[in-house]
């Protein structure tokens, strides 16, 4: 099972900006780099500095839209990606659910977390040993499983 963590919100460093880096050598060096830097993730930022879309892998993309926001983009080890999405039911309205997905260097989803905005229950799931489970707070307020399932 994949653990996260779900306190939230976290001040989000919104100046981080991942770009591929292309290697103009010739060189096995240069190649190596090239090779290590195109599984970076992309982001590409609108006028305003928002996240329009990130760029995964070779053909992963995620684009945000008036429902749907990019907030935080983080470059992991091992060439992974984790990527917060924020939901609302409108346009500009309050958060309806918060999404952690975690990928790989190829593109794949390989775990993610949905939750309340309030973290009162969330569902988990990891998608390389197909399990999940559903969380909730307990009358202690501690995070409980409170089911768990393969699919």
């Amino acid at each position: 099972m994949v653990a996260f963590d779900l306190t939230y919100p976290r001040p989000l460093d919104s100046t981080i900006d991942f770009v591929r880096r292309e290697a103009s050598s010739g060189s096995a060096a240069s190649h190596h780099a090239g090779r290590r830097a195109a599984r970076s993730p992309v982001v590409v930022k609108r006028h305003g500095g928002k996240i329009a879309e990130v760029r995964i892998g070779p053909w992963r993309v995620l684009a945000a839209t008036d429902l749907r926001r990019i907030a935080d983009v983080r470059e992991l080890s091992a060439g992974r990606t984790a990527v917060l999405i924020e939901r609302s039911a409108a346009p500009g309205g309050p958060l309806t659910s918060i999404l952690w997905q975690l990928y790989d260097a190829g593109g794949r989803l390989t775990a993610a977390t949905h939750s309340n905005p309030d973290q009162s229950a969330a569902l988990m799931m990891n998608y390389q040993t197909r399990e999940a489970c559903r969380t909730a707070v307990g009358a202690d307020g501690e995070q409980r499983t409170v089911a768990q399932w393969k699919f």
